[in-house]
């Protein structure tokens, strides 16, 4: 029986934004783009983010571990794949709201976003915290996992705070460095619960200011002609 012919699959290169590792990739192929799109369609969060993962840690070449890459380099990643598979433009639809006599316009508007030029990438504050002269802490970002969430400003004190415990790398002094592998949690919220209110707010402050993709969008509505003004900034605003 003779063989069908080989389809050469390009290659290409990009930096990851947070983490500045090198990453080669494939475009994703007919069967993984159809996964996408059951899972989109399912507008199923946790369905989207695995199969996000499934796509990305497929399609790309180099040796990393994308399970414990941050949000934003997982993100990225992504978009890359998506535009390099099937095209640099995502359609964006939005329904107008605005409400005029006590009528709502309901129009439904659309903005064709460039994966590949349009989206930006908010900074971040260093993940490296020194808390006193000899005392300091690593912090981890967080992953592009299920139940995390990539704006921490909309979690309440509590959230936060647990959020950063779990999230602790390792703790340093002049001597030593205690590795969060080696320590129970409770032994880490005790440390934290320890901190000045300056010092807990400078990590806090990793965690709010996480860094996002994003994108500002002025839509003018050409029904009853309302201006809006859209901020996308997580994966489910673009796909969902």
């Amino acid at each position: 029986m003779s063989m069908l012919p080989k389809i050469d699959t390009p290659i290409f290169n990009t930096e990851l934004p947070v983490t500045k590792q090198a990453v080669r990739y494939r475009p994703y192929t007919v069967k993984e783009q159809k996964l996408l799109l059951m899972a989109t369609e399912s507008e199923d969060k946790n369905s989207l983010i695995d199969t996000i993962l499934q796509i990305v840690n497929n399609c790309t070449l180099s040796k990393i571990d994308v399970s414990k890459l941050p949000i934003v380099d997982i993100e990225f990643l992504f978009y890359q794949l998506r535009a390099r598979s099937q095209s640099e433009i995502v359609e964006l639809k939005y329904r107008c709201e605005n409400s005029s006599d006590g009528i709502v316009c309901n129009n439904i508007m659309k903005h064709n976003l460039n994966l590949l030029t349009d989206l930006e990438i908010s900074e971040g504050v260093s993940d490296t915290i020194q808390l006193t002269d000899t005392i300091g802490i690593k912090l981890k970002h967080q992953r592009f996992e299920k139940n995390n969430i990539n704006n921490s400003s909309l979690l309440n004190p509590i959230q936060l705070f647990e959020l950063i415990a779990k999230h602790v790398d390792f703790i340093f002094d002049k001597e030593s460095i205690y590795s969060s592998n080696d320590i129970p949690l409770d032994k880490i919220v005790e440390f934290l619960e320890t901190l000045s209110t300056e010092q807990y707010k400078k990590i806090e402050e990793f965690f709010i200011k996480e860094p996002v993709i994003k994108k500002k969008i002025d839509l003018t509505c050409s029904k009853c002609k309302f201006e809006h003004k859209i901020e996308v900034e997580n994966i489910f605003d673009f796909f969902i």
